[in-house]
């Protein structure tokens, strides 16, 4: 039985969740759950007494994973390969903006300095 998915999640207000309010708030079951751990699509950031925490960002990600299952009658697995792409683009992304704040402030001292 799937639960119910949470789209008022606000990762801002934490910074680790445990794999227990993940699995509520992806909408998987614990089943599911654990074949995406041994498949690696959910990495716990850290343990504590034997329970796995995730970062707002994986889970993030993972509920974008999840939501594209859902709404294209996607399989499971579906969600690993998903994962793997959405983190890339992800990381991606913020070189692109480190890149372009590298270029504002080069060219803030070109402007400076000419």
């Amino acid at each position: 039985m799937h639960n119910p998915y949470i789209d008022n999640l606000q990762p801002e207000a934490v910074e680790y969740l445990s794999l227990e309010e993940a699995i509520s708030l992806c909408g998987i079951s614990d089943y599911e759950a654990g074949e995406l751990v041994d498949y690696g699509a959910i990495r716990f950031h850290h343990t504590v007494n034997e329970q796995g925490f995730l970062s707002c960002e994986h889970l993030h990600t993972l509920q974008t994973a999840c939501k594209q299952r859902r709404d294209y009658d996607l399989d499971l697995f579906a969600i690993v390969i998903s994962v793997a792409y959405l983190e890339t683009i992800s990381a991606l992304e913020k070189e692109l903006q480190k890149c372009r704040a590298n270029k504002k402030t080069d060219t803030d001292l070109n402007l400076l300095f000419n």
